[in-house]
């Protein structure tokens, strides 16, 4: 006997009726719900994509270079006083004669040759074409013209991409611009997700295992970069791995001292360069168990007591040392007074996208710095001493470190991090070498960190004034062995024995400054 319960079969088909009803609209509602979600992440995807290049100053205006002129040619400096190549004293009297981009001659009161365009350098110096050791570059190319308008010849880029390669084939062509090096972007070992943001948010080179280092490895180096670029943020055994493939590869890798990496150990595995005079005190902070205000003596009689060591260790196993010490002077200024700061340097030359910042990215002014204290440190008087006994201390180690390394004979070599807060490309390195004497360097010795030294370390043959040597040279008014301050007394560049007057120079800055002024959403005379 079949009993049937029409309620409950009323009730099952009422509502089978209804699901039937229901649903395409659900699917209807679930796709659009879905769409949506596609539309908002790709619209959040496309406005990061959007910050980022607008952070990178690519929407910047663009200096068209073809109105500047370099003059080829065979050329005579004569009765000059010149930077003998041991960096030392200056030779007077001297006639340069440069032809086919190359010093051809170098004698005392020698005579100009048929065919040589004669410039009379009576009561000038002539040095080798200045060297920036630590710069990064964006997206914009007129940061170039900066370089060279401050008797910058060539630069060290530090994380170099497809962007800066594309401009170092370019120059000559339908680029101006100083001589270029290029590492790789950083180096970080994220796994996974993080891996990919690593990637794509902050642009680095990132990989967790062997395998894939090698091939990231071996695509930066037939990409054209000089060298790998190091970060802190690197796993122990990822770092070990690197070092070792890039020896087999024969690619150097420069850069950070990883975090992982204690200081003795990382003297001996074969990297080629420390990026900044800080990593090493950085270094010693952790090996010093942490530095705060409650132990900054303490910690600062242990740089003492270490530096030593340190310097000879850099020596013996041939690791130079990029220096980068105004923008560590420059961080208890940006920090207690940033307003007073801005107005020290030539802030119309910077790139204005750098110095407004983005919704993503800090920038260089008041209330949007990238430096700036947090609103708790500065509404707490006891924490506001404590950091600034911090930050002193911080710049007080660097000044220590620093006579050690010259006693030592660690190559050192002149660098600023452009475009890092407050740091001008181009102007910047007069400001470093400042720096670099205020810490103990002679003036030749400064030059020489900014001239010969990376010379020597790229193994090229510039940086000073010799026959055969590249004639990348820089005509001055005063003479920077009496006073450092004097490299900024520009009368006229040579670069690759082309000539550019001080009316090009003075032009190149003026383009800029114009390009910078139509590109810019904030006003910034009150710093100026």
């Amino acid at each position: 006997m079949i009993v049937i319960n029409h309620g409950y079969l009323t009730m099952v088909l009422s509502t089978q009726s209804q699901y039937n009803m229901l649903m395409p609209s659900f699917k209807k509602w679930s796709l659009r719900i879905f769409g949506l979600l596609v539309l908002v992440g790709l619209g959040t995807v496309g406005w990061v994509e959007y910050q980022i290049r607008v952070g990178r100053g690519t929407y910047t205006e663009v200096v068209d270079q073809h109105q500047f002129e370099l003059e080829a040619g065979d050329f005579a400096i004569t009765n000059v006083s010149l930077l003998d190549p041991t960096g030392e004293t200056m030779l007077d009297s001297q006639t340069v004669l440069i032809s086919e981009g190359l010093i051809k001659s170098v004698e005392k009161e020698g005579d100009v040759p048929p065919g040589h365009k004669a410039i009379n350098g009576s009561g000038q110096y002539l040095i080798p074409g200045l060297t920036d050791s630590h710069v990064h570059f964006r997206s914009n190319p007129n940061d170039l013209l900066l370089y060279l308008a401050n008797g910058v010849t060539s630069v060290r880029e530090m994380t170099g991409n497809a962007t800066h390669l594309g401009w170092r084939s370019r120059l000559g062509d339908d680029l101006i611009g100083p001589k270029m090096y290029i590492s790789s972007k950083k180096i970080t070992s994220k796994a996974g997700l993080a891996g990919l943001f690593q990637r794509w948010a902050y642009n680095k080179l990132n990989y967790a295992d062997a395998d894939k280092g090698r091939s990231v490895i071996r695509k930066a180096k037939a990409s054209g970069f000089d060298a790998l670029k190091m970060s802190n943020f690197i796993s122990r055994e990822m770092y070990l791995s690197t070092m070792e493939i890039a020896k087999e590869e024969g690619i150097p890798v420069i850069g950070h001292i990883p975090d992982d990496i204690p200081l003795e150990e990382f003297l001996t595995l074969g990297q080629y360069e420390v990026a900044h005079i800080e990593e090493l005190t950085k270094s010693l902070i952790r090996e010093f168990g942490g530095m705060g205000s409650e132990n900054a003596e303490e910690y600062l009689d242990f740089v003492r007591q270490r530096s030593p060591a340190i310097a000879k260790g850099l020596h013996d196993n041939g690791i130079a040392v990029t220096t980068t010490v105004w923008l560590m002077e420059s961080l208890p200024r940006q920090k207690f007074g940033l307003k007073a700061a801005l107005k020290t340097v030539q802030l119309k030359y910077a790139n204005p996208a750098w110095v407004e910042g983005t919704p993503l990215m800090r920038g260089w002014l008041p209330g949007h710095s990238t430096y700036q204290l947090s609103e708790v440190t500065k509404n707490d008087p006891d924490a506001m001493e404590r950091s600034r006994v911090f930050w002193k201390t911080y710049v007080e180690a660097i000044h220590i470190m620093t006579p050690y390394l010259v006693e030592q004979g660690v190559l050192l070599m002149a660098g600023t991090d452009t475009n890092a807060a407050l740091i001008v490309p181009g102007f910047s390195l007069h400001d470093e070498m400042a720096s670099l004497v205020n810490a103990g360097m002679t003036p030749a010795e400064t030059l020489f960190s900014a001239t010969a030294a990376p010379a020597k370390w790229a193994g090229e043959k510039t940086g000073s004034i010799r026959v055969g040597y590249a004639a990348d040279l820089v005509l001055l008014r005063k003479n920077p062995l009496a006073d450092i301050s004097n490299t900024k007394a520009i009368e006229s560049v040579f670069l690759g024995g082309q000539l550019i007057s001080k009316e090009q120079l003075e032009a190149m800055l003026a383009a800029v400054a114009t390009a910078n002024l139509v590109s810019r959403n904030i006003d910034i005379r009150e710093f100026e």
